[in-house]
């Protein structure tokens, strides 16, 4: 806790932690009718708690668990599908996307294109990063604008780096 701010008492940040996540859990458009509330909204949070905005950065990180900054793309797929399908998390997929794009992304040299992460350097991190772009832009057009140009140069990278493994004649 920040020394100059007292801290909330257990009922009241109770209360403002409901009224938050009735807030975001509002967002939804789209629930599936085989699940009950419950599980539904569980579901969401859990996806939600996913994307964790460290302190003192300009990006989010699409992880799960841990408070390391290690991510992983292809992992996070299927949870990016599924508030795409979902509907009314944009924004929050928006701020993954940007940091796929535009802080983990090398935008010159000889990697131009790739997009890496802040721990293992998997060669299906870029194709994880298109897909979940893909999952967003394909209902919404600001999205698709916004980082098709990135994903294209991922596309470009993936294209050069399976090309670089057929042998010669």
């Amino acid at each position: 806790r920040n020394k100059d701010k007292k801290p909330l008492s257990f009922s009241k940040a109770k209360l403002e932690c409901v009224a938050f996540w009735k807030k975001e859990l509002a967002k939804a458009k789209f629930k599936p009718k085989n699940l009950s509330d419950a599980l539904f909204n569980n579901l969401i949070v859990q996806s939600l708690q996913m994307i964790c905005y460290p302190k003192e950065e300009n990006y989010v990180l699409f992880r799960q668990g841990g408070l390391d900054r290690i991510i992983y793309p292809k992992e996070a797929e299927p949870v990016f599908l599924a508030l795409t399908k979902v509907g009314g998390y944009d924004d929050y997929l928006d701020k993954v996307l940007n940091t796929y794009f535009n802080v983990l992304q090398d935008k010159e040299g000889e990697n131009k294109g790739q997009v890496k992460t802040f721990g293992f350097q998997w060669a299906s991190i870029s194709e994880a990063a298109i897909q979940s772009w893909a999952y967003v832009a394909l209902d919404n057009d600001e999205i698709y604008k916004k980082y098709y140009d990135d994903a294209i140069s991922a596309f470009r990278w993936i294209e050069k780096t399976r090309l670089s493994t057929k042998s010669n004649p």
